[in-house]
């Protein structure tokens, strides 16, 4: 989803490009001397090599930018490795990803309508409309009140309106963190935020 601008810096790193030492350069830095050049810490590297997956800190330039860094190594040659991000594939094993897409300043609520519960998600879509406040569905205070006043109207409800009210307001909550998030960056209020 492309808010304003974001950066999210992604180094996927051979395993044998990130564990041989260059033999024509002299002046060229350690593997480990790189990482750290990114921002990985030195404590971070075993946590690497062990074939986890690893956050860094990546430095925002602006209120409206949104930086995160992730690292992991992969396990094949670096020419492998350079096809598949050509192919721009990188998501595609990510079960976790439900859409992608560009969204522009005339974003609405049908610009989010790939981003829905599925009938076999029935459960969690009627978790959602019961939310409670925590990390589950990390909402804002905001966002419970609206489930909460919903809640009255659903009583009774059949399971295909409870599935169409969770994805409705799921898109509104979307859109509204966009416009947030334009508008004030992630400094002054972020729904986003864990509370």
């Amino acid at each position: 989803m492309r808010l304003d601008k974001s950066v999210f810096q992604v180094i996927l790193l051979s395993g044998s490009a990130l564990f041989c030492q260059a033999v024509s350069a002299q002046d060229a830095p350690s593997p480990q001397q790189a990482l750290q050049n990114f921002g990985i810490s030195a404590t971070q590297i075993p946590q690497l090599e062990r074939g986890e997956i690893i956050g860094y800190d990546v430095s925002e330039t602006s209120q409206k930018e949104l930086a995160i860094g992730v690292a992991m190594i992969m396990p094949v040659g670096l020419t492998q490795l350079a096809d598949y991000i050509k192919k721009g594939k990188l998501n595609a094993g990510e079960s976790d990803i439900v859409a992608t897409g560009t969204l522009d300043g005339n974003a609405s609520v049908d610009s989010f309508k790939k981003f829905a519960f599925t009938e076999k998600q029935l459960d969690e879509a009627k978790a959602f409309l019961e939310a409670e406040p925590g990390d589950e569905f990390n909402l804002s205070k905001a966002e419970l009140d609206s489930l909460k006043s919903l809640q009255a109207g659903l009583e009774g409800a059949d399971n295909k309106t409870l599935l169409k009210t969770a994805n409705q307001k799921y898109r509104e909550f979307l859109l509204q963190r966009l416009q947030a998030y334009k508008k004030s960056g992630l400094s002054r209020h972020c729904p986003l935020q864990p509370r």
